[in-house]
């Protein structure tokens, strides 16, 4: 959980290089959880990878539900 919130803090400086790597430690490191996948959409799509958002979220389409 901390390094969702490092990584939503980081989005919201405009500090994406940061938000990108703590996104990536939150989605690797702890429990895949909804607030996860949605923190890293988007920084995924604030750095412009639009590709790998859609990945992601193609991953978890059970986790995701109707969204």
């Amino acid at each position: 959980m901390y390094a969702l919130r490092v990584s939503r803090l980081r989005r919201h400086q405009g500090k994406i290089d940061e938000a990108l790597v703590a996104s990536e430690a939150a989605l690797t490191r702890g429990t895949t959880t909804l607030p996860v996948i949605v923190e890293r959409v988007y920084v995924l799509l604030a750095k412009q990878d639009y590709a790998a958002a859609r990945d992601l979220t193609a991953k978890y389409p059970s986790l995701l539900g109707p969204m």
